[in-house]
Parts: C-alpha cells; structure tokens; sequence
C-alpha cells in the first residue's frame, strides 16, 4: 500500500492519493494519488548530472518524449535522486506506449502546466525549472482521443492477465467486463472497513466519529502511511482514523479500525474466496522474506485453522519494509472483491467527505464531486471512482491481476481514459 513518495518523485500515480497520475510531486512526502500499494519503493543514489543546457520547459518536455535517452543535464540532482534516468525512461516508454507518438506540447493558463498531445489522448504536465533544469515534474493522464465508450473500455479490455470492470450510471450498467469476478484488489478493500464502521456509527450507535482510541500497538504495521511512525497510544478520533485510511491508505490506521470493530464483523465482506478477513501487518508478515514456510502452512489450512495461526502471527516480529518482496507473490492471500461488490461498497460511503480527500485518477475540473479508493501490490492493480456531474452519477471499477509485473501507466492510462471520456461526453451539446 504505497502512497507516499520521495522529494520531487516521478509517480504513475501520485498515489495515495495523492495526486493521481504518472507524476513527480515535489513535495516531501506527498501522498500518491491514483492507487494505493503494499510497498514502498527506496529513493536511489543521485545521478550526476553534466552543465545544463538553457531550454524552456515546453523544448524539455519535447526532449523527454521524443528522444530516446534522457540526459541528466535536464534534471536537479535531487530529482535524480528520487528518480534515477533509468526509472525516468521506463515511465515515459510506457506513456508513449500507451499514448501514441508525441504531437504537440501547449502551454495553458497557468505558467507552470502545459498540455501534451499524443496520437491517442492529452496528458497534463506540471513543470518547474531551476537554474534552467527540471526541479518538478508531474505527469497525469488528462483527455482521451476516444470517440466512443467501446472505443475508451478497450484498453482495460486488451490488459494481459485477469481484468474486471464496470461502468455503471444512474443504477445502469454502460459496459462492462467480468464485473462479477472477484480479484485481488488491494488497499481497495478499506472501502469494506470504512462501510462496517460507518454501520457501527450511524445504525447501531455503538461508536462516534469524534471518540478518541488511543493508537493500539499491536495495530502498527508498515507503510504505506504515517501512523506506523506515531508514539504508541496518541490520541486519534475515529473520523482520523478512516480519513488516513482513505486518503492515504494508512495501513496502521486501517488495522487499528479493524481492531476497533473486530475481526469477525468483517468477514461478510468480500469474496468466500479466503477468509478470515486480514490486516495489512497480516499480509506483510506472512509474504515477508524468512517466512516462507509460515506462508505454506496458512495456504493450505483451512479457515478456522487460518484463525488460530492469525492469533500466533501478532508474535511473529513485524518485518521490514525492504523484506516484502518486490516480485508477485501469493496472489491467493489477499483481499478479493468483484468491481460490482466495489461499486456497492462506493455507494455506501460516497457520501462521505472524506472520500474526496484523494480523487485519484480524476480530474477535479472534470466533475462536481468524487469519491476514490484504490489500491495495488505486486501483480495487483485496483481503482474505483464514483464521480457526479450535475444530477448523474457514474462509479467505474476496474481491477487488474498477473502473475508477471503490471505497468501501473498502462492501467492509469487506460482507466483514466474511461473517466476522460465519460467526462467529456456528459458536457453539455
């Protein structure tokens, strides 16, 4: 559940919430916005850079899309320390892969913000330079060249692996694809926490969003997030917690919410397709490096015996960020929801204003109101949106399973494109 990023970072996503989109942020430890992620990748060593070379910010952003390599001339060295030329290059191939060739940068109103055209769509860049080289980069999808919604779904449709969405609008289904399949979605399964809590609040009056739990220790997990940094037994309102957990995907504000209602009045949620219900300190200390055979045993048990290993787990030491794997990895330990079981948890709490806190991949000109949850691990990819315009309302779900590596800009791309088009469509003739 990755969200926050490095100082001036190139981010798919921006995504804990952050702001959503391939992106670089150039704030310290701004939350990620389009999708939400087990892990955290570390900041690597700087690249030296050679003089710079004076250019505008519209001929860098040509250069970047239209030549082969990148030079480190373009960049501060403290964006390439977050964002090594290697790193740098393998998201704007994915951008051209997805997007077409490059066609025309425009600046806009803004001095900062420019529009990149490719062959299939317009991307938004937002650019800052210092001493004539790139200090801020931020990259997102905006329009889509789509003319149909057949045309807008077929690159979620084309994605390798396993992939299901739905697009549904005033209670009618507009498109759709294995929408009732449940797959592995990720920090997307806090939607189920937060729709729980709120019953607990609101029908059964047994908790208040203003009750203050002192922070439990046994709910620190890992990033992403903030709380796994806090002092143990800081005073939160339960309204923090579920902001965090949404916004951010805060993992230990997540686990401490589940400790709050309790394991078991979660287990209706989801897919029978594994139980019981985890925590994310769950998931990091069973697919973590040295736990293999722990892993084994948790996969072949039965359910009931899966609860009594669960109890034994909290002793296990939770492991380091750096420990949990990079590559794929039991997909089958997971949380598994159909986009149609999202949808319905979305129209649950899409009411709630925090639910606008991160609006992920959409663009906040495009609608009057958005709700967003997303979530991502390694062979996992997971977003949905519940966005209004006017009196009409739309939630898209879509979520994307491999065993192989996914590129987050080819699915960021491809869903964003479905909002850009849904978006441009509801304008007024």
């Amino acid at each position: 559940m990755k969200h926050a990023r490095p100082l001036v970072l190139l981010a798919l996503f921006g995504c804990g919430a952050a702001s959503p989109g391939a992106g670089i942020p150039s704030t310290p430890a701004a939350p990620p916005a389009a999708r939400t992620s087990l892990t955290q990748p570390a900041a690597t060593a700087p690249v030296p850079a050679t003089p710079a070379i004076a250019m505008t910010p519209k001929q860098l952003l040509e250069k970047l899309f239209t030549e082969p390599h990148a030079d480190p001339a373009w960049f501060q060295p403290a964006f390439l320390k977050a964002v090594p030329i290697a790193k740098l290059e393998e998201i704007t191939q994915q951008v051209l892969a997805a997007s077409g060739r490059l066609r025309a940068v425009h600046e806009t109103a803004d001095a900062r913000t420019y529009e990149v055209t490719f062959e299939r769509g317009t991307w938004d860049a937002t650019i800052v330079l210092a001493d004539g080289t790139i200090e801020t980069l931020f990259v997102r999808p905006g329009t889509t060249a789509a003319k149909t919604l057949d045309e807008a779904v077929a690159p979620l449709r084309a994605l390798p692996g396993k992939v299901g969405f739905t697009i549904i609008a005033e209670g009618k289904t507009l498109a759709h694809e294995k929408e009732g399949d449940a797959l592995a979605v990720g920090s997307a399964f806090k939607l189920a926490v937060l729709v729980e809590l709120r019953d607990r609040i609101e029908k059964q009056k047994k908790l208040a969003w203003e009750r203050v739990v002192p922070l439990d220790p046994k709910a620190i997990s890992l990033p992403s997030g903030i709380l796994q940094a806090w002092p143990v037994a800081t005073p939160m309102t339960v309204q923090t917690l579920a902001s965090l957990m949404i916004s951010i995907s805060d993992n230990t504000a997540t686990d401490a919410l589940i400790r709050l209602l309790g394991r078991g009045s979660l287990a209706h949620h989801g897919s029978s397709q594994f139980r019981p219900f985890l925590t994310t300190a769950d998931m990091f200390r069973l697919k973590s490096k040295g736990n293999e055979a722990l892993l084994d045993r948790f996969r072949k048990a039965s359910p009931g015996q899966r609860t009594t290993m669960l109890d034994d787990l909290e002793k296990v030491p939770l492991p380091r960020a750096e420990d949990y794997p990079k590559g794929v990895t039991a997909l089958d330990v997971e949380w598994f929801f159909s986009p149609l079981e999202l949808c319905a948890l979305m129209s649950k709490v899409r009411d709630l204003p925090l639910m606008g806190i991160n609006p992920g991949v959409a663009r906040k000109t495009d609608w009057d109101r958005i709700a967003y949850k997303g979530g991502s691990e390694p062979g996992v990819i997971s977003m949905t949106t519940w966005v209004m315009k006017g009196a009409k309302s739309t939630c898209v779900s879509a979520t994307w399973n491999d065993d192989k590596p996914l590129s987050e800009t080819t699915f960021t791309t491809a869903y964003s494109g479905v909002l850009a088009f849904l978006a441009k469509s509801r304008e007024p003739t």
